[in-house]
């Protein structure tokens, strides 16, 4: 309990200091030099002073870049800032061991998601240790993050939550505070709804992405005990991950929401699963609330067995039959034939 309730209180401090940060209009940061969109330069000497550019309507690790000085970073129409130094040096990469309980310190940092592609990889935290405290994020980078949506923002008071929200449909794409990655938006039918969720911090205008509209978010905070053994399959997605690994078929919405490790799931099977262990029409869904218990007399009939949210061969083995595939707890589907 004593970790979690240092996490809500860094929460609850982080939005009030970048509420206030976007209010007054500061980039977040003194070592942050933001440039002007409207006046680029031209031309530019040749002198060596690296400095790391912050790019918007990027991929992965294409958001940063190291330029020879400010000028030539400045010049490019897709870089919205810079700090001093090449990136390489500004970074600060994430240890094994997460940190437990952080400084209530406000140095403005750009926490960065491993394996992630995008400008919702990056997200404005408290400092570096807050950022290296979620399980998700591989390095910081010191001042504000390469955000091409920042003016469109919205925020949410965090001491002056909605009570009562009309049903008018004018929707917003929420976001999750202190959450970093595509599964922090989600779609809701008013910017009063989505602050009336005491998880939001901020939220911008129209639907978030293609597919958000599907989702079914689980209440992280409710996970249900006990589940009924129907099978109505669903497509779950481990939190705060980005890939074809984060999906698995689950049994039913209720086994889904069991996993402390969804966030989320969506109608019918998973179509983008990580590696599916053979031809993807013919595999075979288990279910996982009615495996199978006695598996001799089915003889030997290989199939490839699939362990969920798993990349690579570690992930995939051949078993004697399908019953002894879904026997396994760690198996979610199966493939006619040895792996």
């Amino acid at each position: 309990m004593k970790k979690h309730s240092t996490n809500f209180l860094l929460l609850l401090f982080s939005f009030s200091v970048l509420s206030f940060s976007q209010e007054t209009g500061l980039p977040g940061a003194e070592n942050y030099h933001a440039c002007d969109p409207n006046n680029r330069p031209q031309t530019c000497n040749s002198a060596r002073a690296p400095v790391c550019g912050y790019i918007h309507d990027c991929a992965g690790s294409a958001c940063t870049n190291t330029f020879a000085n400010n000028c030539s970073a400045c010049a490019k129409d897709d870089v919205d800032g810079y700090v001093e130094g090449s990136c390489e040096e500004i970074r600060t990469d994430c240890p094994e061991t997460r940190p437990e309980m952080c400084p209530l310190l406000y140095t403005a940092t750009c926490a960065v998601a491993e394996n992630c592609e995008g400008s919702h990889c990056f997200e404005d935290v408290l400092n570096s240790c807050l950022a290296c405290s979620q399980e998700n994020v591989a390095y910081s980078l010191p001042g504000a993050c390469p955000h091409n949506d920042r003016d469109n923002r919205i925020y949410c008071e965090w001491n002056n939550r909605p009570e009562d929200c009309t049903e008018e449909y004018d929707p917003v794409c929420a976001h999750r505070g202190n959450c970093i990655g595509k599964s922090c938006y989600f779609t809701v039918g008013n910017a009063c709804g989505a602050c009336a969720d005491s998880t939001v911090d901020y939220h911008i205008a129209g639907e978030c992405s293609e597919g958000e509209e599907s989702r079914t978010y689980c209440d992280g905070n409710n996970r249900p005990e006990t589940c009924a053994e129907e099978f109505n399959a669903v497509c779950a997605h481990k939190t705060d991950c980005e890939g074809n690994g984060c999906y698995y078929t689950a049994g039913n919405p209720c086994t889904a929401c069991v996993d402390s490790a969804v966030d989320w799931h969506s109608e019918g099977k998973c179509q983008n699963e990580g590696n599916s262990g053979g031809d993807e029409e013919g595999k075979v869904i288990c279910n996982p609330d009615h495996r199978p218990r006695n598996c001799e007399q089915e003889g030997y009939s290989p199939v490839c067995a699939h362990r969920p949210g798993c990349e690579g061969g570690v992930c995939e083995y051949t078993a004697a039959n399908h019953c002894s595939a879904c026997n396994d707890i760690y198996v979610n589907n199966h493939a006619p034939g040895e792996c």
